[in-house]
């Protein structure tokens, strides 16, 4: 009879002593779980639409998290920036956030857009600078949106169906 488990160590007291290890045949064991499947293949850009912006423009965005190294290098030195300070955090903090990310979008975030007009309805086409003042024209709420979705990972990957995550519809 075999005591060996698959990690080697003999199950049997008779064998406690002396720990054993199995042999090169068990690489060729017949069933190893393959969980594959759990790895979402992720995008580098999806579209965001403003639902509830006139024209609903759409801006193509890259996630505002760890997998975005240039953008959330910036978070961190503003939050080591802010721990030093010992800042409290209150409702000023929050909107000095929230400008904060108006100015980082453009340069980390946002890469292009669809639908975008001026207020001539003259389409406008992408720029940081454009961006920003676009960014600066929503209201607080349609940009807490924007930065909500971005920073969720899961909106930056292929669900395993092959549907995509992304693509955030209206509520109806």
């Amino acid at each position: 009879m075999d005591y060996r488990t698959l990690d080697g160590v003999a199950t049997d007291t008779k064998w406690a002593e002396k720990p054993c290890f199995l042999s090169a045949d068990h690489a060729r064991m017949p069933h190893m779980a393959d969980f594959g499947h759990l790895k979402n293949s992720k995008k580098d850009v999806v579209t965001y639409t403003f639902w509830g912006v006139v024209g609903e423009p759409k801006l193509l965005v890259r996630h505002a998290g760890e997998s975005n190294k240039p953008f959330f290098n910036e978070k961190l030195r503003r939050a080591e920036h802010l721990q030093k300070r010992k800042a409290k955090v209150n409702v000023e903090l929050i909107r000095d956030n929230r400008e904060r990310d108006r100015e980082l979008f453009p340069k980390y975030i946002i890469t292009g857009w669809e639908d975008v007009f001026d207020a001539k309805g003259v389409p406008v086409t992408f720029s940081k600078d454009d961006c920003k003042s676009f960014l600066d024209a929503l209201d607080d709420d349609e940009f807490d949106g924007l930065r909500e979705f971005c920073g969720d990972a899961v909106n930056f990957r292929d669900i395993a169906d092959g549907a995509s995550a992304a693509g955030n519809s209206p509520t109806v």
